[in-house]
């Protein structure tokens, strides 16, 4: 996640400069959005599986105090 944020930044960062083109620029920003996607569908998951488990083990994992 930070490196994909860091690509962006930098490529941004270039863009603006005039080293870098549009169509960079752009698949930059595609591949930061499926890495944001992929991150938070992960996540989703995971969370999902634990509530899964917490059925099944019959004890509260995700929201503990």
């Amino acid at each position: 996640s930070e490196r994909s944020d860091k690509l962006l930044k930098l490529t941004l960062q270039g863009y603006r400069l005039g080293e870098i083109g549009l169509l960079a620029l752009l698949d930059t920003q595609r591949t930061f959005i499926i890495s944001r996607e992929n991150y938070y569908n992960a996540l989703r998951n995971y969370y999902f599986r634990l509530i899964e488990l917490e059925k099944h083990i019959s004890q509260e994992i995700v929201f503990t105090d």
